[in-house]
């Protein structure tokens, strides 16, 4: 459930020889009496081989993770090496921040905790379409505590979470593209964008909310098969889109403090929290889809029925037609009153005739209902969500 994630974990101290034997470099300010200690992942064995290339690079239409930050420490450092922090972390980092000449400070944690474990447990990259489950969240955490001989209690009940991304990935058996299509806006954000046919986000002041197409993404950022061309990667996306379809859904918080969302107030703001609520937090997450409006007007069956019939002149016109038949139909309820108001317009020589047409093709698409998008997507969904838990469902 957990992605990217900000914490700070306040009033600790972190050894010398950890400062000095895993620091990338250290700065300080002297005016602010401020010194910090960046450290190396490489020199770090909780990410012995981690790597943030390009898979975290930010896109268009999003805000950079240092606005609205809230922590002036981290910027301390940010702002003097800017160029060094985004070309090879992509913002994310880990720091340890105190005032010179004192031995107390805080830790600063901005990292995906997601693939820092699919990495350390599944080895470069494999499972990482994978979703982070409770063990496999307190197991980062603790690892974290162990990395900086912090006990376990003090790391945990010391940090707060500024930053947070929480989602899950879905599988589906055959492509969903046309899902995209159907969600309508979310209430209350007025910002909607689209991301050509593989994704779409709603972005509010402190949140945003975004489904898309995850393999298409993963490829992109090269965290699959990185040794093939760009060229290479989108012909194995084509090819495994005939059989599978992996589409995320994510909440994304720029600033924990001023997310207002009731059902996830007091619960994502410290790790213990975070940790304590983890079922209600999933919860709430696929409640979020209460807010989405959904054009639920296809199914699979439909849209193949329509897309085979482009290949036919005369057959596309009549399935269109039929089509537009049981959506007018289904404007009106049933059959019976749409056949009420039509009759009524119709001449009498034509009425029978053209009405029992129009009722083939109602009746034609009414048995593609079955297993429409929405249902096909809230049903993963929901099962995602109970195998996430921690109570096991």
């Amino acid at each position: 459930m957990v992605d990217k994630i900000k914490f700070i974990v306040e009033n600790i101290r972190i050894a010398e020889d950890i400062l000095q034997d895993k620091k990338l470099y250290t700065k300080q300010n002297k005016r602010k009496n401020k010194e910090w200690f960046v450290f190396d992942y490489k020199k770090l064995e909780l990410l012995h081989f981690f790597r943030y290339k390009n898979e975290d690079a930010i896109t268009a239409n999003q805000k950079t993770d240092d606005d609205n930050d809230e922590d002036d420490d981290e910027k301390g450092y940010i702002n003097e090496d800017q160029q060094f922090v985004n070309k090879n972390y992509k913002n994310l980092s880990i720091v340890f921040v105190r005032n010179i000449g004192s031995k107390q400070g805080k830790l600063i944690v901005h990292q995906n905790l997601r693939k820092d474990y699919i990495r350390i447990k599944e080895k470069h990259g494999k499972g990482i379409l994978n979703d982070l489950d409770y063990d496999a969240f307190v197991e980062t955490i603790n690892t974290y505590a162990l990395q900086f001989k912090i006990s376990k209690p003090d790391f945990w009940n010391a940090a707060k979470i500024t930053k947070i991304e929480l989602g899950v990935t879905m599988q589906f058996k055959s492509n969903m593209v046309s899902i995209l299509s159907c969600f309508g806006k979310y209430d209350n954000v007025p910002e909607k964008f689209i991301y050509g046919n593989s994704g779409i986000s709603y972005k509010a002041e402190n949140f945003s909310v975004s489904i898309y197409d995850k393999l298409k993404r993963a490829l992109q950022n090269r965290e699959l098969l990185k040794t093939l061309t760009k060229t290479r990667r989108e012909e194995y996306r084509k090819l495994a889109n005939k059989s599978v379809y992996y589409l995320r859904f994510e909440l994304r918080v720029d600033s924990v403090s001023k997310f207002n969302q009731e059902a996830f107030k007091g619960r994502i703001n410290t790790l213990i929290g975070l940790r304590e609520n983890w079922d209600i937090i999933l919860k709430s997450l696929h409640n979020l889809l209460d807010n989405i409006s959904f054009a639920d007007f296809l199914s699979p069956k439909m849209e193949k029925a329509l897309l085979s019939a482009k290949l036919s002149e005369s057959k596309s016109k009549a399935d269109f037609d039929d089509f537009m038949y049981y959506l007018a139909i289904k404007s009106q309820k049933n059959m019976e009153l749409f056949n009420t108001y039509i009759s009524k317009l119709l001449p009498n020589q034509i009425s029978s005739g053209y009405l029992k047409k129009i009722e083939r093709g109602y009746n034609r698409f009414v048995e593609m209902e079955e297993n429409r998008y929405s249902e096909i997507f809230n049903k993963k969904f929901e099962d995602k969500i109970k195998k996430l838990m921690k109570s096991g469902g």
